[in-house]
């Protein structure tokens, strides 16, 4: 009789470590799994690729229009798909403007400042336009670092096949 009990009580031990054991390989397999799907969605090498095109052009075309538009802005960010005729561009750095986001796919392109704290803070509390931020790209936004890069405005992404990049404008 007092070999069941003592018999009981190994079982019950060795079952609560085999199955702690298991609770903690099974949290981190997940979150493996999720750096490993991030890393196909956020800051893809095409994705960095197309939105430093889209850099160059801003740097080659002039942002003080769009530095101005973000300055007075309530949003925090300016919303460039769609919008390619802000301020002085000519005529031909419009249509380029427009040739380079059909060609690279973009969803929506967003120019917001070195400080993106205030965005971040609007996608957490949900003060946003849905129709432009998803719950992905809200996620993506969310999750970028939020420190300043030495007062240079950055460019975030989405693109249709729902990959995001960031990227830096000087």
């Amino acid at each position: 009789m007092k070999n069941k009990g003592f018999m009981l009580i190994e079982t019950l031990i060795a079952s609560t470590i085999i199955l702690g054991a298991l609770v903690f390989l099974f949290i981190q397999f997940a979150n493996v799994k999720r750096s490993y799907d991030n890393s196909f969605k956020y800051n893809t090498i095409e994705g960095l690729y197309n939105g430093k095109v889209i850099s160059n052009f801003l740097e080659n075309s002039g942002t003080s229009d769009l530095d101005n538009y973000l300055n007075n802005s309530t949003k925090g960010y300016v919303l460039l798909n769609g919008n390619c005729t802000i301020g002085s561009w000519n005529i031909s750095e419009t249509e380029l403007c427009e040739i380079i986001i059909s060609e690279i796919d973009a969803n929506h392109i967003i120019y917001v400042g070195n400080n993106i704290n205030n965005l971040q803070n609007d996608l957490k509390n949900n003060d946003y336009d849905q129709n432009i931020f998803n719950n992905s790209f809200k996620k993506f936004i969310i999750n970028l670092d939020s420190i300043e890069i030495n007062q240079r405005k950055r460019v975030i992404i989405e693109y249709k096949n729902n990959t995001y990049a960031a990227l830096a404008v000087n």
